[in-house]
């Protein structure tokens, strides 16, 4: 998934499909901007990436996620 930035609710949705979808020792291969991308922001306006801190990403919270939906 490339910048797959969606609502929590979705999110949650999205990655226990993607999950359904992957084989047994599967991997899933994210790439998206984490939380700290707003105080990049903050420094580049010009930066892109999500404005809502909800649609960024987190490592801990990302795991914590993918660890449940097994």
């Amino acid at each position: 998934m490339i910048y797959a930035h969606f609502s929590r609710g979705l999110r949650r949705t999205f990655h226990r499909k993607l999950c359904e979808f992957l084989n047994p020792g599967g991997y899933l291969i994210l790439e998206g901007f984490s939380k700290l991308q707003q105080e990049y922001q903050q420094r580049n306006p010009q930066s892109g990436g999500p404005r809502d801190s909800e649609m960024l990403y987190d490592l801990e919270e990302l795991k914590k996620i993918l660890k449940i939906l097994r």
